[in-house]
């Protein structure tokens, strides 16, 4: 599995989203740039020391396999300054991890979810944590939809863990579910040292 790094910069995201996309079409054929935003990714201890620089909108992440990030940083620091983009920091994420609640009381909602999510995960990808329970009550059949028993629940959670691209793989399979609450993106990185 490629490795993924992490490219903290200084500037103004419209900017950096202009720039990113400008050196992904002078460089066919690499693995796409994701920024931080798009991707809802959590804060980290690293991010809460910074917050607010980010919550003032003068720093962004950017996500990439590791060739292209390290392109993409040497390319921002030799042109950069021009456009006001200044890389403050790279480092190697060294994994993800994505936290998913669902509760149901639909049995095909709930199929749905172990199917998508449990059956088949992508390589190097591990729930961790997982939590599921299941009850039916056959004396609740018929009640109306907002009624408070049903005759069917189905509640699970759990923490998909592993690397990024799979993990982000979980990610979209579990927004596109119904009654799945999907929590913020969270990557451990290790800081790189500066090249």
């Amino acid at each position: 599995m490629t490795a993924w790094h992490e490219i903290v910069v200084e500037g103004s995201e419209k900017v950096l989203r202009a720039f990113a996309q400008g050196f992904a079409a002078g460089h066919p054929g690499r693995d796409a740039t994701l920024l931080g935003t798009d991707v809802d990714l959590a804060p980290t201890s690293f991010h809460e020391r910074l917050r607010g620089l980010f919550a003032a909108g003068s720093h962004h992440l950017l996500l990439a396999p590791a060739t292209t990030a390290v392109e993409l940083a040497a390319a921002i620091r030799s042109h950069g300054d021009s456009v006001g983009l200044r890389v403050v920091g790279i480092s190697e994420v060294v994994r993800a991890r994505l936290a998913v609640a669902i509760e149901t009381f639909s049995v095909g909602v709930a199929r749905r979810f172990r199917d998508e999510l449990l059956a088949s995960l992508p390589g190097g990808v591990a729930v961790e944590d997982l939590e599921q329970a299941e009850e039916s009550d056959s004396s609740a059949k018929g009640t109306e939809l907002y009624s408070p028993t049903h005759d069917y629940t189905f509640k699970a959670s759990g923490t998909f863990a592993g690397p990024l691209p799979g993990v982000l793989e979980m990610q979209r399979r579990a927004k596109a579910l119904e009654h799945v609450t999907v929590e913020a993106l969270a990557v451990e990185t290790r800081e790189l040292s500066a090249s």
